[in-house]
């Protein structure tokens, strides 16, 4: 039920407190299009427990949709990975300051939100990338965007693969159609190949099983009808969201990790997709592909220089959090150095002993 609801001119405004109308996830979509703002992904590998929901409309047309949840002092939003205009961002908060007098201040964890000049105290600091991959058209022009060289890989090592694998072949499944036999073996191929570099990682295979479910799309690719590569993905709207590209080591010289991504991509031009998302780090073969860095900030609003300074603890987490983040930036950018591969292998080291 609508705690309030307000209207200005052309605009009104409502807040369900506790509570997620049954609306909200076409609207969503329709919106943003982001997985990390759509509602099977809360669902799933979050929580709507608690949650409350803020509706910014312009004669019926949302501009502004906010899934948050309070605590203490602190309303957190949490729609990731968003691309909001400043003028949404402010009237979201002058809403919250005046509605929820206990709150000091209003957190987006990753949000593109050119700021700049704010009427209240805040920090703004980047915090998430992701590569995203605009499609055109056509394979056609898609294809003819790529580097040459790329190009002339990808067409090569497909030709090879299918010459001297003859039982080779490509299959796409969405959502119930999906084989759960494969999908766990994608995942399989991925930590195996993962975890040979000395890092431990462990899919949440269940909650990633649940999702594929629900808007899932995955690229197998058979040899001998075995998985010797795969991709899982998720759709939202006209957009999918890279979860995991995997291949058997074994079939390494046929690149069969770069036919898969390429398959992907043209099976979903062809199924009339905007965008794919690539997910971050910094892997060369996403700029290849003709993926672009897509920069998200984590965003805080004090309802005053007061409210800033009770709340240190997490003003000094912010702070903290910038800087770890420039860090991470400056390593990256020169991550083939040797000085920088020594501090990511050593970060690892102790992360996996952590683990054990």
């Amino acid at each position: 039920m609508s705690a309030g609801a307000r209207q200005d001119q052309d605009i009104t405004i409502a807040c369900y407190r506790n509570e997620i109308p049954s609306f909200i996830e076409e609207d969503l979509v329709a919106l943003y299009g982001i997985l990390h703002s759509s509602l099977p992904f809360f669902e799933i590998f979050r929580s709507t427990r608690g949650l409350s929901c803020y509706v910014c409309r312009r004669r019926g047309r949302p501009l502004a949709i906010f899934l948050f949840s309070l605590d203490g002092s602190c309303l957190e939003v949490v729609n990731e990975m968003i691309e909001v205009e400043r003028e949404e961002v402010l009237r979201f908060v002058r809403y919250a300051f005046a509605h929820f007098p206990q709150v000091d201040l209003v957190r987006f964890k990753a949000v593109k939100a050119p700021m700049r000049h704010c009427d209240f105290p805040f920090q703004q600091y980047h915090a998430k990338d992701t590569l995203c991959i605009s499609f055109p058209a056509t394979i056609e022009e898609y294809m003819a965007g790529l580097g040459r060289s790329t190009r002339t890989t990808i067409q090569y090592k497909g030709n090879k693969a299918r010459r001297e694998l003859p039982s080779l072949r490509v299959e796409f499944r969405t959502g119930e159609q999906i084989d759960d036999a494969q999908l766990l073996r994608i995942m399989q191929l991925s930590e195996a190949k993962i975890n040979a570099r000395q890092v431990k990682l462990h899919y949440d295979r269940e909650r990633i099983a649940a999702l594929a479910r629900r808007c899932g799309f995955i690229t197998v690719v058979l040899v001998d009808d075995c998985v010797a590569a795969g991709s899982i993905a998720y759709r939202t709207g006209e957009h999918y969201f890279g979860e995991v590209t995997a291949y058997d080591s074994r079939y390494e010289r046929y690149s069969l990790g770069t036919l898969c991504a390429h398959e992907t991509i043209r099976e979903l031009i062809a199924r009339g997709a905007r965008r794919l998302y690539l997910g971050g780090g910094a892997f060369d073969y996403k700029e290849r592909l003709r993926g672009e860095t897509v920069s998200m900030d984590e965003l805080t609003i004090y309802r005053s220089h007061w409210g800033m300074m009770a709340n240190p603890r997490h003003t000094a987490r912010t702070i903290v959090g910038a800087r770890i983040r420039a860090c991470k930036d400056v390593l990256h950018r020169h991550r083939r150095h040797m000085l920088a591969r020594i501090v990511f292998d050593g970060y690892y080291l102790m992360k996996n002993r952590v683990l054990k």
